[in-house]
Order: C-alpha cells, then sequence, then structure tokens
C-alpha cells in the first residue's frame, strides 16, 4: 500500500494503490487516512500488507505488517 498526493480541479486529493501478483488497484480518494485505506482492502484484510510504517496501516489488526526496506548505498 502506498498514497502521494493527488490535484484533482487543483484540489488536494489522494492516490492510493494497492498491489498483488493478480491485480493493482488505484484510487483517488479525498483523505488519506484508515477509512480510505478500508474502501480498499475492507476492514478485516488479513493478508500481508507491505508499507512504509504510516500509522494508520497498523489499523490492520488482522493483517501481517512488513515495513519497506530502503536500499542504502
Amino acid at each position: 500500500m502506498d498514497e502521494t498526493g493527488w490535484k484533482v480541479s487543483g484540489r488536494l486529493q489522494w492516490l492510493h494503490v494497492a498491489v498483488s501478483a493478480q491485480v493493482t488497484v488505484y484510487a483517488v480518494l479525498p483523505g488519506r487516512g484508515y477509512e480510505q485505506s478500508v474502501a480498499i482492502l475492507g476492514a478485516a484484510y488479513d493478508g500481508f500488507l507491505i508499507h512504509d510504517g504510516w500509522a494508520p496501516y497498523y489499523r490492520f489488526r488482522l493483517a501481517f505488517h512488513q515495513s519497506c526496506l530502503a536500499a542504502r548505498g
């Protein structure tokens, strides 16, 4: 999961993305909180969730969490 700022008619929205081996989901939503992530995954998501450590992702209590690992040069 990840999200980034996205302008829609000059107003800030958020482009959310979720990726699996089978599908990629993009959604432009008005916020970047837990509620928007639930709209994509569902509140009972219990799979693997790889993310940047942003706090709302940890509200998926049934998920297995992995923080992104940055390459060091």
